[in-house]
């Protein structure tokens, strides 16, 4: 594993949104990749932010949106007054919840060095940039897939 270069599992067809994406689209592109978190990128494709789910349920942030699907659960911890900004929080661009300090790897940095900033940074994917640009991204799954496949398991 430590001579596998991230770019041979990495995905790299994925969504990115950019800074002036509304949350609630974010919302929409989460649910439709099925992802918990997608790269921010400006005009140019370079990576400036990560947007996940969790920066979205932040109550300093005003963004409860998954009031839509749990609305009974949510009311209980959530108050009526941060119900009331749901509205007003469905259209703020993703550069103000962002998280703008990206970790990040190459095509060729090592899987076993990626996977090892993800587990003590305690991220589950990192975005992969060539000349500051997203290229693909490499998920936690992606690695755990390597490390079981039965060629790479070493026989006792």
């Amino acid at each position: 594993m430590k001579k596998i270069p991230v770019k041979t599992l990495m995905t790299k067809d994925i969504a990115t949104v950019g800074p002036e994406t509304p949350l609630a689209e974010v919302v929409a592109a989460l649910a439709e990749n099925q992802v918990r978190s997608l790269p921010v990128t400006d005009a140019e494709g370079m990576i400036v932010g990560v947007i996940s789910e969790t920066d979205l349920f932040l109550k300093e942030r005003n963004a409860p949106f998954s009031t839509q699907k749990v609305p009974t659960l949510l009311g209980r911890i959530i108050d009526e007054q941060d119900l009331d900004q749901l509205d007003v929080s469905k259209g703020i661009p993703v550069e103000q919840v962002m998280c703008r300090q990206v970790e990040t790897a190459t095509e060729e940095t090592p899987l076993e060095e990626a996977a090892m900033k993800m587990m003590h940074l305690g991220i589950t994917n990192l975005p992969v940039v060539s000349d500051g640009k997203v290229v693909g991204i490499v998920r936690r799954i992606d690695i755990l897939r390597t490390i079981f496949n039965s060629d790479n398991v070493e026989e006792s």
